[in-house]
C-alpha cells in the first residue's frame, strides 16, 4: 500500500500527454521565485515569473494563467493590491479568473489573504508537502 505522502505527490504530477497548466510566480526575491518554480516544474507545470505586482499585471493582460502564486510583501504594489487589480483585470473579458495563492512568511496574514480573495495560502519557506496540499485543494482547471 502506498503512503499518503506518495499519493499526494503523485496526484500533483501531470501525466504524460496531459496539458501542463500555466502558472505565474510573483515574488521580488529571485531565490524564492527559483525555488517555487523548481517545485512546480518538477510536477509538470509550466511557469513564468514576475518580479512584482506591476509586472505580473502586465503579463496577465496578454497571458492566461490557471494559477498565480503571489508574495504578499513586495515593494511598490504588494500582493493584496495586486489581487485587487488582478480581479478587476479578469472581470468580464477573461473566461475564468486564475486561482490565486498568497505566499508569505507571515503566517498571521493567512486570514487577511482569505478575506482579500486569495484562494489559498502557502507559508514560506515553501515545503513540498504543503505545496501539494494547496495544489490538491485548488484542483485542475
Amino acid at each position: 500500500m502506498k503512503s499518503s505522502r506518495t499519493e499526494t505527490r503523485q496526484s500533483q504530477t501531470i501525466s504524460p500527454g496531459e496539458a501542463a497548466l500555466n502558472v505565474l510566480v510573483v515574488d521580488d526575491d529571485p531565490t524564492n521565485r527559483l525555488v517555487l518554480c523548481g517545485m512546480l516544474q518538477s510536477r509538470g507545470y509550466r511557469t513564468e515569473t514576475a518580479t512584482g505586482g506591476a509586472q505580473a499585471l502586465a503579463m496577465m493582460e496578454s497571458n492566461l494563467y490557471q494559477t498565480v502564486f503571489i508574495d504578499i510583501r513586495m515593494p511598490e504594489i504588494d500582493g493584496f493590491e495586486t489581487i485587487r487589480r488582478m480581479r478587476r483585470l479578469n472581470a468580464p473579458h477573461r473566461p475564468a479568473a486564475a486561482r490565486v495563492v498568497a505566499v508569505s512568511a507571515s503566517v498571521e496574514k493567512a486570514a487577511q489573504a482569505k478575506a482579500e480573495g486569495f484562494d489559498a495560502f502557502l507559508a514560506k519557506p515553501v515545503k513540498s508537502v504543503e505545496l501539494s496540499l494547496v495544489l490538491n485543494r485548488l484542483g485542475r482547471r
